[in-house]
């Protein structure tokens, strides 16, 4: 009897002590549940700061309601965008791979634009390649073009516009392998002369794809270029240039084009020493003042950016 009754106070015991456990789970349980929102508040958000400062901590939260934040979203919208053809063209490779900048907008609200441009649909022999160009003078756009600028089978048109309105095209000739130079005094205005000799080309492989920004330096328009010396594997093959199979190389004007005081150069960070060669179009360039940088990369090759800051006279690169 004794024994029993000892069991039945440790049955009773442990009954207790069972239930107090699992009352405290089920409190738990209920303290790690989420409250639930009022409705009051449901509909107030945080307006984010950008700003780490610690006086922040002693100054009042700002909010708004979701309705006044819905509201500044739409006011941030644009309300319409207007699209305007300005031309068009049968030619789709418009890059072998990073795009050029190939606007320009200047001081005075006109913007001159080119791309390259085949007028007709001749079954893939492009005999017509060339540059289109489209201008706007602040009010309206010019006529879609009919013809390409140049007189000879061009790609890869990039445009430029001088302070003093003089207007450059800068394109390469496939057939002689050659920078091809358009100009004419006036942006928007006029008939462009053609040169494949104010800037020469590296060495009888020839320069393609190239890219050109003009920047104003000292008073004077100063026009800085970037092309790539012909691969040897391309159809011809090209040449080696500076131990390098595809050199990026930096040319300047001084004069808005009308001649070349640096040409062909391989900027630091470029050279032999740090690549094999670079590939069309994995290159950019981008100038204000005296400083110039070219920037550089591509699948499975470093990323460079070379940098200038006497107006292309010597170069800095970091990878």
């Amino acid at each position: 009897m004794l024994f029993n009754k000892k069991t039945k106070i440790m049955k009773k015991q442990l009954l207790i002590v069972t239930g107090v456990l699992v009352s405290g789970l089920l409190n738990a349980q209920v303290a790690n549940r989420a409250a639930k929102i009022p409705n009051k508040l449901a509909n107030i958000a945080v307006l984010k700061s950008n700003k780490a400062d610690d006086k922040l901590l002693n100054a009042p939260i700002p909010f708004q309601t979701k309705g006044q934040v819905a509201a500044k979203k739409s006011q941030q919208r644009v309300s319409a965008i207007t699209e305007v053809v300005i031309g068009n063209s049968y030619y789709d490779l418009q890059t072998n791979s990073s795009i050029g900048d190939r606007i320009v907008l200047n001081a005075d609200g006109t913007i001159a634009t080119c791309w390259t441009f085949e007028s007709t649909a001749d079954g893939g022999v492009y005999n017509n390649r060339g540059t289109g160009y489209a201008y706007y003078n602040g009010s309206a756009w010019s006529a879609a073009p009919t013809a390409k600028v140049e007189n000879a089978r061009v790609g890869w048109g990039n445009v430029v516009n001088t302070r003093s309105g003089r207007e450059l095209i800068l394109s390469h000739n496939g057939t002689t392998s050659k920078m091809h130079v358009a100009s004419r005094s006036a942006k928007g205005n006029g008939v462009w002369a053609n040169s494949e000799t104010v800037l020469p080309t590296a060495n009888s492989g020839g320069n393609y794809w190239p890219r050109m920004v003009t920047s104003s330096v000292s008073g004077g328009d100063t026009i800085y270029a970037v092309s790539l010396t012909y691969p040897t594997t391309g159809t011809p093959p090209g040449q080696v240039y500076q131990g390098l199979d595809g050199a990026v190389v930096f040319s300047r004007s001084i004069n808005q084009g009308v001649s070349w005081d640096i040409v062909n150069q391989v900027p630091d960070g470029l050279t032999s020493t740090d690549f094999i060669g670079h590939g069309p179009d994995t290159y950019a360039i981008a100038a204000k003042g005296s400083t110039v940088v070219i920037a550089t990369g591509d699948n499975g090759k470093d990323l460079v950016l070379t940098k200038s800051t006497d107006a292309g006279a010597t170069w800095t690169a970091k990878t």
